[in-house]
């Protein structure tokens, strides 16, 4: 440090001036003794490790000044500072003592919440940052500067909280609206309640009640999924699970869709894939289009599917309607293994009968019984003998319309 530029004169004449001059911010014994690192420095070593490193790193080196404190006390000095720390023991030094500033450890002070021209205060707190991050903490020391920055830059995209009274998970959680605008975009919600929210009167604290997540990777399914529906319909996911609904809606993307369950009281796959005959024709047998069509397209239609309805159950397979001689509901209750293998998926248990069931003469309706259509008509007897497949068509394509029935 040149002294001659602060004090316009040369200073040679003065024994240890230069240890004088920065007596304010500096003092050997304290300076060694809070710095373990420092430990056997003399004094001149001590001292040429402050100017040289210990001001650029924040370290305090007596009892009377606090870098940070300084920092954050002053608006007009961090306006004009910023970051040089260096600025602000030199500030002091040279002009902030005599006009009166003070940064002692037990002053009063607010920590910094403005950042290049924003004040998140109403997001951020230096205190609360640090205690729910520990990480940060660890990487940013007692610098509020840092914190900040590390805020702003980092931890809003992470949706990390910062303050006991704004928690973006919560607030994401507790406004429907906003997930469907924002979805998971943390950096999005954080500003939200910045500029708007927060003057609509919306809330968010850390101890207001949240809501199970419906977002994953930034996409909504509340639309097709709800946490409690999810674990009411599947109690391995429970079991699994627990209460996390987090993995609970990782495993309903990443699995339950392809796998048809059910997540919702407002949507059933196979009552939309049933009702629809344009989007089986389209989907066919591949469940994760149908919920994907629902979310994008099908409820902005007017399309629904609700609760189960038996009389939407598919009875077209490749082209031909077997409603005449097939009903699911009966079908999976007359044959238990045909129920096993489908589990509630009526597009399977449609495709065994015609694969299987027909061929095998298995029950399928209350109104058509090809054993007893074969027993009753001698002439399909003496035609088709043990092939049951030939009595359901038969019934299907010509007996129906020759009025040909089963009942006794």
């Amino acid at each position: 440090m040149d002294l001659n530029y602060w004090y316009g004169a040369s200073l040679d004449v003065y024994e240890d001036a230069e240890f004088r001059f920065y007596a304010p911010i500096f003092d050997y014994e304290y300076y060694v003794s809070n710095n373990p690192d420092l430990a056997g420095m003399n004094r001149n070593e001590a001292l040429n490790h402050f100017l040289t490193r210990g001001m650029i790193e924040g370290r305090q080196a007596c009892a009377d000044f606090n870098v940070y404190i300084y920092r954050a006390r002053y608006s007009d000095l961090y306006n004009a500072f910023g970051n040089d720390l260096t600025q602000y023991y030199l500030h002091y030094v040279i002009s902030g003592k005599n006009e009166g500033r003070t940064a002692r450890l037990t002053d009063p002070y607010q920590h910094l919440t403005v950042y290049q021209g924003v004040d998140y205060s109403a997001v951020y707190n230096y205190e609360d940052y640090l205690s729910k991050n520990p990480d940060v903490a660890q990487a940013v020391g007692k610098n509020d500067y840092l914190a900040l920055e590390h805020f702003v830059v980092r931890g809003m995209m992470e949706g990390r909280c910062a303050s006991k009274e704004f928690d973006v998970r919560a607030y994401q959680n507790r406004y429907s609206d906003l997930r469907d605008v924002y979805g998971a975009n943390w950096l999005n919600l954080f500003q939200h309640y910045l500029y708007v929210g927060r003057y609509e009167g919306r809330t968010a604290r850390d101890t207001d009640p949240t809501y199970p997540t419906t977002v994953y990777n930034n996409v909504d399914y509340s639309s097709i999924y709800d946490f409690d529906t999810y674990l009411n319909n599947n109690p391995d996911i429970k079991t699994a699970f627990g209460n996390d609904d987090e993995k609970a809606i990782e495993h309903f993307v990443n699995c339950g869709i392809s796998e048809g369950r059910i997540a919702s009281d407002r949507f059933n796959v196979y009552t939309y894939r049933a009702k629809y005959q344009d989007l089986y024709q389209t989907f066919g047998s591949d469940l994760s289009a149908y919920y994907k069509h629902y979310m994008e397209n099908g409820r902005y239609e007017g399309r629904t599917a609700g609760s189960w309805e038996g009389s939407l159950h598919i009875t077209v397979y490749q082209g031909v309607d077997y409603s005449l001689v097939y009903d699911y509901d009966v079908y999976v209750a007359e044959n238990p293994d045909v129920a096993q293998m489908a589990e509630r998926d009526d597009y399977l248990a449609l495709e065994h009968f015609v694969a299987r069931g027909m061929m095998e003469g298995r029950v399928s309706s209350n109104v058509f019984n090809v054993k007893t259509y074969r027993q009753k008509y001698d002439d399909l007897n003496m035609a088709f003998g043990d092939d049951w497949k030939l009595y359901f068509e038969h019934f299907m394509n010509v007996g129906v319309y020759e009025g040909r029935n089963t009942e006794q």
